[in-house]
């Protein structure tokens, strides 16, 4: 244990340990997988000309499954799903909507967007037909929320009905007046005339239990419900109609959830089997057994949680590790210390009150949300598909900045002297290429590792084809607010005898208004919203982690803050 007291001995097994986090829910994660690799790519064009991205996963037996997506994700957030169905020998068929994932044009919004989302249905099943030689009785449609939308609709104008229909956080509201949702007024048990299932979460925001159970009623014509959690019903046509409501689950993490996953692959094998009450060789008894809940843990959430300790733990300590390195050559870090001395950024620069300079910062951020919010507002007016997800906090990092930008430019930030002056010419002076060589390639790993975490079914990350422009975009706007934070570190560690601590606080006052907001959200009683936020949160603390150890690499802030807003 005496290895262990030594700093530098302990900083070096955090790091593998933290490593090793990282690695092996994504080794688990690729070789349940594995068989996922056989897949397909088609690619075809609805009638406003958009290309939709779809990838078939061949099965062995003689029925599929379709997934449709919800608002903001694509069909590789179900890659739960795909695998499980792929498993059990189903012919699976992803499709990214329009404006979503790898597939153009703009998101469909507005009062034709449900016939929209339909009509892109109807097209993928026309496909996945031919490509798996399935016919209409054996396939199942999967829809989240604004695709279940889409799956109903579907079938209000398709001749030839699917075998079923599961709906998982459907948005679907029965009891809005809204006349452009006329369509939704005439579903009932016979329309459509298939199965299905109506998934929801007893912690939904975006379809809580009481609409869900209106589209039960509905559908299946009745209003005496004994056990609410989990129903049937049997129709004079013998056509199943069911809802299903699991215990702590949300709108967000339906997609990710084991219970949901496992509960719709069983209805989707009964229904294929026939094996209901209707069917002579199955009582209700023992239709009984399958409405049990599964109480296993989710081995895969767990494994991404792991990674996700893993990626904060290795940050963290690989640049307390790096610290200590550089310490410990203190030759050569005099001499980089001359050239920062000399080539500084902050030449002019002086921090006079440690706390009014990071207190002060809740005020800069009253005058940063003004500019995040104009700048935010002119975006979303932009008709080229933006990701108005990712303004929530592009636009407060980007209004931060600029409030900084013009506080330090005339010498008015509280607790702190001097004006800064831009020097281009210093960002490329003194390089030296080969530590630029190796901060590229820890970026790179981080990066890969991070966004394998992200593209799970945690979270999503949208590809790069036509949004390549507003990753350009919101690159450049976020530049000013984590070039500052950069520069203001330097300061802190420049004036702090207690370094680390004020760092910390400084770092807290960066993230000041996403902490806010989520404790604002949490009390509101908005779940969904909530988790979002701390997915925000989530990201960017591993976003300003990265750039310490970076910036350590070396010692660049506008390099630096350059791949942060990457």
């Amino acid at each position: 244990m005496s290895w262990f007291k030594e700093k530098e001995n302990l900083y070096k097994f955090l790091v593998i340990f933290g490593v090793v986090m990282c690695v092996l829910p994504i080794t688990t994660q690729v070789i349940s997988d594995y068989r996922l690799r056989d897949n397909q790519t088609i690619i075809f064009t609805d009638l406003n000309g958009n290309s939709i991205f779809n990838k078939y996963y061949p099965g062995d037996r003689n029925f599929g499954v379709m997934i449709f997506h919800g608002m903001g994700n694509d069909q590789t957030s179900f890659d739960l799903y795909t695998s499980q169905f792929s498993q059990q020998g189903f012919h699976v068929f992803g499709t990214d909507f329009s404006g979503h994932g790898r597939s153009s044009g703009l998101i469909p919004s507005g009062n034709n967007s449900a016939n929209e989302l339909a009509l892109q249905v109807l097209r993928a099943k026309t496909e996945f037909k031919e490509v798996s030689g399935l016919e209409d009785s054996e396939i199942f449609m999967l829809g989240h929320s604004m695709g279940a939308r889409g799956v109903m609709k579907s079938t209000t104008i398709d001749s030839n009905p699917v075998n079923g229909c599961i709906l998982l956080g459907p948005t679907l509201h029965v009891s809005d007046n809204n006349e452009t949702s006329s369509w939704v007024d005439e579903l009932g048990p016979t329309n459509p005339l298939t199965n299905i299932l109506i998934v929801t979460g007893a912690w939904e925001d975006v379809a809580p239990p009481p609409e869900a159970m209106n589209l039960y009623y509905k559908l299946s014509n009745e209003t005496d419900i004994i056990k609410p959690q989990s129903t049937y019903r049997l129709t004079p046509e013998g056509l199943v109609k069911e809802i299903t409501i699991l215990k702590y689950l949300t709108h967000t993490h339906e997609t990710m959830s084991i219970r949901s996953v496992m509960w719709i692959a069983n209805w989707i094998e009964r229904i294929a089997q026939d094996k209901h009450p209707s069917n002579p060789l199955i009582t209700p008894e023992e239709y009984e057994q399958w409405l049990i809940a599964f109480d296993f843990q989710d081995f895969r959430i767990w494994l991404l949680l792991m990674e996700l300790g893993g990626i904060f733990v290795a940050l963290i300590f690989g640049t307390k590790l790096l610290t200590i390195k550089q310490k410990v050559l203190s030759v050569i870090v005099k001499e980089e210390k001359e050239v920062v001395d000399q080539q500084s950024e902050t030449p002019e620069l002086a921090i006079t009150n440690i706390r009014k300079f990071i207190g002060y910062k809740l005020l800069i951020w009253l005058g940063a949300v003004v500019i995040a919010l104009i700048l935010a507002l002119n975006l979303a007016n932009l008709p080229n598909g933006i990701p108005y997800f990712t303004l929530l906090f592009i636009c407060p990092i980007s209004g931060y900045g600029f409030m900084m930008l013009i506080l330090y430019s005339i010498d008015k930030m509280p607790g702190l002297v001097g004006k800064w002056r831009p020097k281009i010419k210093q960002i490329k002076e003194n390089m030296n290429w080969r530590i630029i060589l190796f901060g590229l390639v820890v970026f790179g790993i981080i990066t890969a590792v991070f966004t394998y975490f992200i593209s799970s079914s945690l979270y999503h990350v949208f590809p790069m084809n036509i949004r390549l422009l507003w990753l350009v975009i919101f690159t450049v706007l976020a530049v000013p607010g984590f070039y500052f934070l950069q520069i203001e570190t330097k300061l802190i560690r420049n004036y702090s005898e207690v370094k680390d601590y004020h760092t910390k606080l400084n770092s807290i006052a960066f993230l000041a208004p996403f902490i806010i907001g989520s404790l604002y959200i949490l009390l509101s009683g908005t779940i969904i919203y909530f988790v979002d936020a701390l997915n925000d949160l989530m990201i960017l603390s591993v976003i300003i982690l990265v750039g310490n150890l970076m910036q350590r690499i070396w010692k660049k802030p506008f390099l630096t803050a350059l791949l942060q807003s990457f």
